[in-house]
């Protein structure tokens, strides 16, 4: 994974484009690529923890380069992701593919990501377009989602996959468990309450300076989306995606 802050500039032919292409990014997989792309992917959590302002004020969400190590950072972040579950699968004996795994987060990072762009369109925003808030977006969930992940791992051990994909029956089931389990349910509150703060800290900060809009029409955005989501998610995304990538699973045997 390319530095997030620094693009080489490669001399080119007269005439010719210097944007990077798709075909400059999609490389073959190998063992060694993917290795050694974690320690960048950690220099770049730390680069966004520590220095979150100096960061993004050197996010150029313009740039095909930066959309690109924004793509590659949240792609290590889902591996990380499904690492960290491995163990709650094999406990609740649920079998979910790394492909399944991988494909059902990004297209759900790109319904977020794109309803976030015209959200913040609505409060203002007029100079980024729409592959500008991907690159954004893409840094706070590679961020967000192993960081969640972990938060709420005592969640992930007791009950699963449903966790995070679960029904609006599964979360009415997993809340009747927790009404019992004091202990688990004051950690889960205040864990995931601190994580909230901390989340939408980080995509004011991030919006704010990339999208150049105050924070109050960010936070607005950020409760438009998240208001109208919280229950698409539940009632129609989480039933939806649990029923097509089951089908995808199977056709991956037979293939």
């Amino acid at each position: 994974m390319p530095d997030t802050n620094t693009h080489d500039t490669a001399s080119t032919p007269e005439g010719t484009s210097s944007s990077p292409s798709l075909e400059s990014h999609v490389k073959p997989i190998s063992w060694e690529r993917l290795v050694q792309g974690f320690p960048l992917y950690f220099k770049t959590v730390q680069e966004i923890v520590l220095r979150p302002t100096k960061f993004v004020a050197g996010l150029d969400v313009k740039s095909e380069e930066q959309f690109w190590n924004g793509i590659e950072f949240v792609s290590y972040s889902i591996v990380i992701s499904f690492a960290l579950l491995v163990p709650t699968f094999i406990a609740h004996k649920e079998k979910i593919s790394k492909l399944t795994f991988f494909a059902r987060l990004l297209v759900q990072y790109a319904i977020y990501g794109m309803l976030m762009h015209f959200a913040l369109k609505l409060m203002g925003s007029r100079t980024v377009r729409l592959k500008g808030t991907a690159t954004a977006y893409a840094y706070i969930v590679g961020l967000g989602t192993p960081m969640f992940i972990v938060l709420s791992y005592p969640l992930m051990l007791m009950f699963g996959p449903r966790a995070i994909f679960g029904t609006s029956a599964d979360v009415r089931e997993m809340s009747l468990v927790l009404s019992k389990q004091i202990g688990l349910l004051v950690y889960t509150d205040l864990t995931l309450f601190a994580f909230s703060i901390y989340a939408l800290v980080l995509i004011i900060k991030f919006f704010s300076m990339s999208h150049m809009i105050s924070k109050f029409r960010v936070v607005l955005a950020v409760f438009m989306v998240g208001g109208v989501m919280t229950f698409v998610q539940i009632w129609v995304i989480n039933p939806l995606f649990n029923y097509a990538f089951a089908w995808v699973d199977k056709m991956a045997d037979y293939l």
